[in-house]
């Protein structure tokens, strides 16, 4: 079970050295895309991105 759980850390932590840019990129959009106008280019372009 020791050795299961092991593996399975390992994993989950691969996991998120692989998807950890892209979480950080979409966290910073979100924030711009709380701060600016809904009408706005700006808007447009950030979420088209996400």
């Amino acid at each position: 079970m020791k050795q299961s759980t092991t593996e399975n850390l390992k994993r989950f932590k691969r996991y998120l050295e692989e998807y950890s840019p892209q979480l950080e990129k979409a966290l910073a959009a979100i924030k711009t895309l709380e701060k600016s106008d809904s009408e706005s280019e700006e808007f447009s372009d950030i979420l088209a991105k996400l």
